[in-house]
């Protein structure tokens, strides 16, 4: 059996350090059974699997021409050794569930802040079209409360300290994705100045400058067009977060109901209960009266025949 290599260094060395450390994964998977920790995930374990499949990306990429034909589960063998050699005691499956749910919420997020950087507001007059982008720091994610992050469909827990290490991986080539954009408007028609002295050239002009307006109109047409439709949809969303919330208030409603009639349910049954008790007592009693009666009956019968 191999011995196994040390584990990779600590985060702050990663550069220096990605080349050197190979874990074997062979020897690893033979020299102990491991038993990996069940429940949420903590900040330190997030932040190590980050790391880990940050230097496996760096490892990956300097033998390549040898690793093409590994499987998949080999590599997330790998980032579980790197785990497990740094405290966070999770499977290979766990890491890649991890891995998989940390990208979904950061593109959430990261189209999120796209959104807020790219509104815009577009001026056009006649001879001139201005575009002013305006942000709106009150909505960043990370100013957001819970609530407000529920009702705007992002994720409701992710800190910041996560969200910056995985902006430092996804930046990466192989993780960019291209976000969509609106198409460009058509540059304005150049407007040529009329010349006084030729009639043909001014009827020119003035045709030129005709096309340029009803650029312009379909323009703040197709711009209003789109604002509709972020409005329908932010409209849309509240709605769906009103009804949501209305139907959760129900719920607890109904639900403390039944408890109230569970609790008078099991009142009820308790006085029945100390009432058949009470009987059962008085009867008992009344028996013991009749035949201490009884008793003195005949003992007195008895005494008059002698």
């Amino acid at each position: 059996m191999s011995q196994i290599p040390p584990p990779p260094p600590p985060p702050h060395h990663l550069q220096a350090a990605v080349a050197p450390y190979n874990i074997n994964l062979a020897s690893s998977s033979t020299c102990m059974i491991r038993e990996p920790r069940k429940g949420n995930w903590t900040m330190q374990e997030t932040l190590t699997l980050i790391t880990a499949k940050k230097i496996d990306d760096e490892r990956r990429k300097s033998t390549s021409t040898s690793s093409n034909s590994k499987p998949v589960e080999l590599k997330w063998k790998w980032v579980e050794n790197y785990c497990w050699a740094h405290g966070c005691f999770r499977s290979q499956n766990q890491c890649n569930d991890k891995w998989d749910n940390l990208l979904r919420d950061y593109k959430k997020i990261r189209d999120y802040h796209h959104y807020l950087t790219t509104t815009t507001t577009t001026t056009t007059t006649t001879t001139t079209t201005t575009t002013t982008t305006t942000t709106t720091p009150h909505d960043h994610y990370f100013s957001l409360d819970r609530q407000e992050r529920k009702e705007r469909k992002l994720p409701s827990n992710m800190p910041q300290e996560i969200y910056q290490a995985l902006n430092d991986i996804v930046v990466q080539p192989r993780y960019i994705t291209k976000l969509p954009t609106l198409p460009s408007s058509p540059p304005p028609p150049h407007v040529s100045p009329p010349v006084q002295s030729d009639s043909s050239g001014t009827k020119s002009s003035e045709k030129k400058q005709d096309e340029f307006v009803e650029v312009s109109s379909d323009i703040d047409k197709r711009n209003s067009k789109l604002r509709k439709i972020g409005s329908s949809i932010i409209e849309g969303a509240s709605v769906l977060a009103h009804t949501l919330n209305s139907a959760e208030e129900k719920k607890q409603k109904r639900h403390e109901e039944i408890m109230q009639l569970e609790n008078r349910r099991l009142e009820i049954e308790e006085a029945r209960n100390e009432v058949n008790h009470i009987g059962i007592s008085n009867l008992i009693g009344a028996m013991t009266n009749l035949s201490g009666a009884i008793k003195s009956l005949i003992t007195t019968t008895c005494y008059d025949k002698t």
